[in-house]
Parts: C-alpha cells; structure tokens; sequence
C-alpha cells in the first residue's frame, strides 16, 4: 500500500527522505520512495500504515511544543492526515 504525500515546500509543508532523520522521524516499516512530484510511504497493507499512524502520535505527543519540535512536529501531523486520509480502514479486521 501506498500513501502519497507532496514533496517539501516552504514552512515545514512536505516531506523530503532527509527529513526523516533533520527531524527524527520514524519511517514507515516498509520504506520510502521520492518521485519526481510526490514523496511516497510504502506499507503492507491499511493496518500497518495505521499502527504507524498511532505510533507517530505517540511521538508527537512526547515532542515538546516548543519552536526546536515545531518543523517536525507539522511534519509528523502532515504524515497522520495523510494516512488518515488515504488507508482503506474498511479492509481492517479488529479483534
């Protein structure tokens, strides 16, 4: 599965594979893939790109809100929205 996000632009918008580590993002399980007009996370299936999702809340909720975090923390929002966004959520089987 695939989740398309722009690449990086001004103000913290997009993402850039350094960006992952400028901003000590975790990457997705599967990896990650720059086009030429948008950056792409890769995932096995919905449920992975969710539990992903849940995991960058996590660190977003650690990161402190103060102008150090501010560039990472839209970023990680931006990869949330993203998934939220785009995941087949019906195809996941919850137990």
């Amino acid at each position: 599965m695939k989740i398309s996000l722009p690449l990086a632009g001004g103000k913290c918008t997009g993402l850039t594979e350094s960006d992952f580590d400028n901003y000590k993002i975790p990457a997705p399980p599967q990896g990650i893939k720059e086009g030429s007009d948008s950056f792409i996370l890769l995932f096995t299936n919905s449920e992975e790109a969710a539990k992903y999702a849940i995991h960058l809340n996590d660190v977003y909720e650690r990161m402190e809100a103060s102008s150090e975090y501010d560039c990472s923390r839209k970023k990680i929002k931006q990869i949330i929205k993203a998934v939220n966004e785009q995941a087949d959520f019906k195809s996941i089987e919850f137990d």
